[in-house]
C-alpha cells in the first residue's frame, strides 16, 4: 500500500505497509496509528506554510503555535493568520518601530515595560503592567476616544487606537525574545496598585485583551495580578471571562508582593517590589531600543524637525533646567488645582522630618518640575516645594526613629542633609522614588539635549564663517585715477571742456539764434528768393 500524505508510513499505520493487528491491548493497538511526533509536527508546519503562502512574515515556532491553538487542523490555522496579516497590515502594525513619534509619546506614559534581560527559571521574558498609569481618552460626549491620538493635548490620555499600537509593538518583542531563548511562554506582572475604574475602562480593556488572545495564541507562561483591590476586581474578572480554558488556571492573584519571589528569582523582580531589577526609564529605554533597531532619535525628533524649519539662524532657545524656577511657579497653586493639572501621576500621603527632629504627615504631589509637600489634599498653598532637576539626587535611607523603614533621602544643593521623607509602605517609597528618579533623568536629558543643540548651532556658524565669503559690511577702498599722458594734456581737456558744455537753444530753420553771427545780406537775398520759387 502507498505511504500517505508527507509521511512514509501506510494509510492503515504501520510502517511496512501491513494491517496492525490487534493483540488485545487496547493501548498497543491504538498506539500503531500514532506516526512519530517529529515527522507529523514537520509535515503540519510546511504544510500550514504553504497554505499561508506568506514566505518571511511568520516564523517557524509561531506556525507550531497556532496549530496547537486549532489542535493541528491546518486549514484554520492558515485562515487565522492570513486574517492576522490582514489586520496587522489594516492598522500598519508591520512598519512599526521606535522611531515613530506617536510610539515614543505612548512608551513614555510608562504603563508598559518591557523588562529587558529578565527571565524566570525557564528563561521566559517578563512584561509588566503599571495600570495606574494608563487613562483612556474621552470625547466631549464622554465616549471612549478609539481613533486618533488621545495625548494631543499633552495630557497623560490614551485613545484605543494608542494602546493598541504599543501592546502590539511590545507584544512582538517579547515574543521574538522568546523565541530566541526558546521558552515556553511570556509572564505578565499587572500591577493594580493606586488604580481607579477610569484606568479599567472596560470596552478598552476588553478590546486589547480579545486582541492578544486572537493573535497571540500560546504565549501566556503565567499572569500575575498584584495590588488588586475591590475596585480592581473588574479586571480579574475580565481576566477569567476572557481567557481560554488552558490560559484560566494560569492567572493568579497575588494577595502579598512576597509571594512574587515564589514565581520569579530575584533579579526579575523590580526593585519597587523588593527584588534586584532596576527599571530603566522610558527614555534610556527608547534610546537603547534605537540603538538594536539602528535608528537615530534625533534625526525623527520633532523638536529637531520644527527647527530645521525655522531656518538657520532662527531657532527658539530652550530653557536651561539650571534657570528655571526650581518649583517656585507652583507656590500659589492649591493642591486641587495641582492634581487638576496634566502630567500630574503621583499623589498620596507622605512623612516630611522637620528641622525639630519631628515627623509630620503631609500630602505629596509630583510635578515634572517639583515636589509639592501640602498640609492636606485641599491645601491651598504648598508648605515645602523641592525642586526636581538633574542637580538633585534621591536614594532611599532608613532612619532610626521611623520603625517602618520605607524612608528615603531627596538631596537638594544649598540644604544641608536634604529632605527626609518616608512613605507607608516599601511599595510606595519604590514608587516615589520610581517617578523622582524618571523626573530627574528626563531634567538632566533635556539639559543635554539644549548641549548638544547649542554645539550643533555654534559649529554651523563656525562653518559659516570658514566659507570665507565677501561682505558687503567692509568699505573697499576707492581706486586713485591713472595720470594722463603730457601730449594728450590739451586733447583730454577739450574734451572735458566739450562735455561740460551747458546745452544750445535749437534754432528754427531761417531764423538766426542767439549768439550766432549776423548773416550776410547777400546770403539772405538768396535764401529768400529760393523760398519764394519753391513756393
Amino acid at each position: 500500500m502507498s505511504s500517505g500524505y508527507g509521511g512514509g508510513y501506510s494509510y492503515g499505520g504501520g510502517s511496512g505497509g501491513s494491517p496492525p493487528r490487534f493483540s488485545g491491548d487496547v493501548a498497543a493497538y491504538a498506539a500503531q496509528f500514532q506516526p512519530p511526533p517529529h515527522h507529523s509536527q514537520a509535515t503540519a508546519t510546511q504544510a500550514l506554510a504553504s497554505a499561508v503562502a506568506l514566505p518571511g512574515v511568520f516564523s517557524a515556532p509561531e506556525l507550531q503555535r497556532t496549530l496547537r491553538r486549532h489542535n493541528g487542523d491546518v486549514m484554520r490555522a492558515a485562515l487565522q493568520l492570513r486574517e492576522k496579516h490582514a489586520f496587522r497590515t489594516q492598522f500598519h502594525f508591520l512598519e512599526l518601530n521606535v522611531g515613530l513619534p506617536t510610539l515614543q509619546v505612548e512608551l513614555r506614559k510608562g504603563y508598559v515595560h518591557v523588562l529587558e534581560g529578565a527571565a524566570d527559571a525557564e528563561g521566559c521574558p517578563v512584561l509588566l503592567l503599571q495600570l495606574q498609569y494608563f487613562l483612556p481618552a474621552f470625547d466631549d460626549q464622554q465616549r471612549l476616544q478609539r481613533q486618533g491620538r488621545g495625548a494631543a493635548d499633552g495630557s497623560a490620555a490614551s485613545s484605543l487606537e494608542d494602546a493598541r499600537r504599543l501592546c502590539v509593538y511590545l507584544l512582538d518583542l517579547a515574543v521574538e525574545t522568546m523565541e530566541e531563548r526558546n521558552a515556553p511562554g511570556i509572564v505578565f506582572l499587572i500591577d493594580l496598585g493606586n488604580c481607579s475604574l477610569a484606568n479599567l475602562e472596560a470596552k478598552m480593556v476588553t478590546d486589547v485583551l480579545q486582541m492578544c488572545k486572537k493573535w497571540y495564541p500560546e504565549v501566556v507562561k503565567r499572569v500575575l495580578v498584584l495590588n488588586g483591590s475591590a475596585v480592581t476586581r473588574v479586571l480579574t474578572l475580565l481576566l477569567s471571562k476572557l481567557a481560554g480554558s488552558r490560559t484560566q488556571p494560569r492567572i493568579r492573584v497575588l494577595h502579598d508582593v512576597g509571594e512574587l519571589f515564589v514565581m520569579l528569582p530575584r533579579p526579575a523582580i523590580p526593585q519597587q517590589y523588593g527584588g534586584e531589577y532596576r527599571l530603566q526609564p522610558p527614555n534610556v529605554w527608547l534610546k537603547t531600543q534605537a540603538d538594536v533597531e539602528g535608528i537615530d532619535l534625533d534625526a525623527v525628533h520633532e523638536e529637531e524637525q520644527k527647527e530645521e524649519e525655522v531656518g538657520y539662524g532662527m531657532e527658539e532657545r530652550e530653557v536651561d533646567p539650571n534657570e528655571s524656577l526650581n518649583g517656585m511657579q507652583y507656590a500659589a497653586v492649591s493642591a486641587v488645582d495641582a492634581a487638576e493639572m496634566p502630567n500630574s501621576v503621583l499623589r498620596g500621603p507622605l512623612m516630611r522630618k522637620k528641622t525639630d527632629g519631628v515627623w509630620a504627615k503631609l500630602f505629596a504631589l509630583l510635578r515634572p518640575e517639583a515636589l509639592l509637600l501640602y498640609e492636606s489634599a485641599t491645601g491651598a498653598l504648598p508648605l515645602i516645594i523641592i525642586p526636581v532637576n538633574n542637580e538633585v539626587r534621591v536614594a532611599a535611607a532608613t532612619f532610626p526613629d521611623r520603625p517602618r523603614g520605607a524612608g528615603f533621602r531627596v538631596e537638594v544643593p544649598g540644604v544641608v542633609g536634604g529632605h527626609e521623607l518616608a512613605a507607608n509602605s516599601e511599595q510606595e517609597r519604590g514608587n516615589w522614588l520610581q517617578e523622582l528618579q524618571w523626573a530627574i533623568d528626563a531634567s538632566r536629558e533635556k539639559l543635554e539635549r539644549r548641549e548638544e543643540r547649542e554645539e550643533h548651532r555654534a559649529k554651523k556658524q563656525r562653518d559659516f564663517a570658514a566659507l570665507n565669503m565677501i561682505s558687503f559690511d567692509v568699505e573697499l577702498p576707492l581706486a586713485a585715477p591713472k595720470a594722463a599722458p603730457p601730449a594728450a594734456g590739451a586733447a583730454m581737456g577739450a574734451t572735458q571742456q566739450q562735455q561740460v558744455r551747458p546745452p544750445q537753444p535749437v534754432g528754427m530753420m531761417g531764423m538766426p539764434t542767439a549768439g550766432a553771427p549776423p548773416m550776410n545780406m547777400g546770403m539772405a537775398s538768396n535764401m529768400m528768393s529760393n523760398m519764394m520759387s519753391n513756393m
